[in-house]
């Protein structure tokens, strides 16, 4: 942005008073016109830091539902009350005993009865190996 402001000459006097209150009505202007862009900049400068306060809240926010969606609600809220402590992710311990079983004919089986009926199957083998 640009202005350019003629002075008035200094050599005559008569049109000495005329030009200096051109001048001077000049220079008003400008100065009204820099206020007004500081204002302008201004404004710019608090919205640009309101938006970035807002983005970061959603982001922030959408970090909290996926981390509520991932973990217990216990642990979630330890991490939320202080984030950078080292927590706790178990309260107590105890023995495991994982198996990994394939079901012979499970894929034909499934495809040729109605759902309740592999959910039936299924159910009464895992009662049976629970027993084990």
């Amino acid at each position: 942005f640009f202005l350019m402001i003629r002075r008035p000459p200094r050599s005559t006097q008569s049109r000495s008073s005329a030009a200096s209150d051109v001048y001077k009505r000049q220079q008003r202007r400008v100065h009204g016109v820099l206020i007004i862009i500081r204002r302008y900049n201004y404004i710019y400068h608090q919205i640009k830091n309101f938006n970035s306060i807002q983005i970061k809240a959603i982001r922030g926010s959408e970090q909290k539902e996926l981390v509520q969606h991932l973990l217990p609600t216990n642990v979630t809220d330890q991490i939320l009350m202080n984030p950078s402590a080292r927590i706790e992710l178990s309260e107590e311990h105890q023995d495991v005993t994982l198996l990994f079983a394939d079901i012979s004919g499970f894929t034909k089986y499934s495809s040729s009865v109605q759902p309740e009926e592999v959910v039936k199957m299924v159910s009464n083998l895992f009662l049976s190996l629970i027993h084990i």
